[in-house]
């Protein structure tokens, strides 16, 4: 497909909304697992490099992450450990920022959806301000009235801290 770009300089976005949210974000995860026998717990850190104002702390009760396995037998401590970083960078993801772009096409725009892009593309697009970014198309909502078609895609990009 060819490079798409929607922007109110090519008059192709009749309007578009940005939304930055930090909401749930967690940029550092304590991870507990499961008590053992002598009331200890294996934990585990996990960071992803942020310090200061920027590192978010996120605790991660993990003790549904068994340290024996199907027969019983323990699992190494340092294998153990490894479930449970996997379980906070899993959680971590869950905890990210997020990016929004919604916009409103011209649906007699250069662009045609199902022709130029389509469901789950990854688009340029700019809002009025300047502030863009390549974003995957999530949805697309149809509206057929009497003053005609009109074609709205949601935009969001992942923010990667």
């Amino acid at each position: 497909n060819p490079y798409v770009i929607f922007s109110p300089d090519f008059d192709n976005l009749a309007s578009a909304s940005y939304s930055h949210s930090v909401e749930s974000l967690a940029t550092f995860a304590y991870v507990s697992g499961e008590e053992r026998y002598d009331s200890t717990r294996v934990t585990t850190e996990v960071d992803l490099g942020l310090t200061g104002l920027n590192r978010i702390e996120l605790y991660v009760d993990a003790s549904d992450v068994r340290s024996t396995d199907d027969e019983g037998n323990a699992i190494p401590d340092e294998e153990y450990a490894s479930y449970l970083e996997e379980r906070g960078l899993e959680t971590l993801a869950e905890n990210s920022a997020t990016e929004l772009f919604e916009g409103s096409m011209d649906t007699n725009g250069t662009y045609v959806y199902g022709r130029d892009f389509f469901l789950g593309d990854t688009v340029q697009i700019q809002n009025e301000f300047g502030i863009g970014a390549a974003s995957q198309v999530l949805e697309i909502v149809y509206t057929k009235d009497s003053n005609g078609e009109t074609i709205v895609p949601t935009f969001s990009t992942p923010i990667l801290t």
